[in-house]
This record gives structure tokens, sequence and C-alpha cells, in this order.
């Protein structure tokens, strides 16, 4: 964690290159959420058929790196287009998707970033916004991610901030999936 957040002090943008074996793609799932938590823009370099790490490529031709790092996809894109390789049907890509790419955007900050990855995954798993807003929301494990924002907004703002949370989205029937009660636990949290 303190080397990621020494990366973010000197980048905004990072590329990404693990080996593509099993044990480098864990290890990438391992680091993202550190880096996603931190604001970093992540982009992964993709290590072509036939090759098992960065330094065989390097050692063939530092050309043919130079097109992985010019050619490396931006992290939705890697996970998706990763996630299809792995999965060979909708159910498994799905659930795929709710294991692994779900948390991650979940771990996003920045709410066009999010929003872009949603879009992305929605058209991909072929499931609605909405459904991945409220899967985003279950996996989301910072019960207090709201607070923190507002409280980060009133600390840069030159006036006075409140906030009053809604009832969520509504599902794909038009109706609402919280009940007062549980609603009321949500804003107890902006009154303390």
């Amino acid at each position: 964690t303190e080397h990621a957040k020494i990366l973010r002090r000197l980048a905004e943008k990072v590329y990404l290159s693990f080996d593509s074996d099993a044990a480098g793609i864990n290890a990438m799932f391992r680091i993202l959420p550190i880096l996603i938590e931190l604001d970093i823009d992540v982009y992964v370099i993709k290590i072509p058929e036939g090759k098992k790490d960065p330094a065989d490529i390097v050692l063939e031709s530092e050309a043919l790196w130079v097109d992985c790092v010019n050619t490396a996809l931006s992290l939705v894109d890697f996970l998706i287009d990763y996630a299809k390789t792995q999965n060979s049907n909708l159910k498994d890509l799905r659930n795929f998707a709710d294991t692994h790419i779900v948390p991650i955007i979940a771990k996003m900050t920045k709410v066009m970033n999010r929003a872009h990855a949603v879009n992305m995954l929605s058209r991909a798993i072929e499931i609605p916004e909405e459904t991945l807003y409220m899967a985003i929301l279950e996996k989301d494990q910072n019960k207090n991610y709201s607070k923190k924002y507002i409280e980060e907004l009133s600390e840069k703002a030159p006036f006075n901030i409140s906030a009053y949370p809604n009832a969520g989205l509504p599902n794909q029937f038009g109706e609402y999936d919280e009940t007062p009660e549980s609603n009321g636990n949500d804003v107890e949290v902006y009154l303390k």
C-alpha cells in the first residue's frame, strides 16, 4: 500500500504488466483494488500469445515492447477482454464479472470512471446498468462511502454542504428494494 501511495504522488496513470500465467493474473487482481482506491488511472499491457512475461518481449525486441505499451488496454477493457477469454458462455462470464470485476468497479471513486465501467460491463454481459449498480452497492465494502465524499467536499467548499441520501435506484420492475427502515439506517451515518 505504501508503494502505491508513493506511486500516486508521482503519477496519475500507471501501466501494469504481469506474467501471463495464473500467478501473474492473480497478482494483478490483488494490486488493482489498491490502485483504484488511490484514483490511479490503470492501463494493462497485454502479453502476446506465446510469451510468458514482459522480459521475454523486451529481450526479443524493444520495438515489440513499445508496441505492447502503446496498445495497452484501459483497465475495464482489459478485464472484460480477459473475462471473455476465460469464460465460454454468458452465465460463466456473468459469474466471473460478479466475482472479479464488480468489486473492482465498486472501489472506483470517480463517478465518471465508474459510470463508464458500468456501461461497458453492462454491454459485455448483457445486464442492465441498474442491476450492475445494485451489485456494486452490495460489493462496496465501505459502508461510509457517501459520507467520505461529503466530508471531503465540505473541507474544500467555501460554503456549508449538506446531503440527503435517497432511496436508491429502482429495480427492473420500477420498485425500490430499500425499506424506510434500511434507508433510515443509512441516513443515521450522516447524523453522527
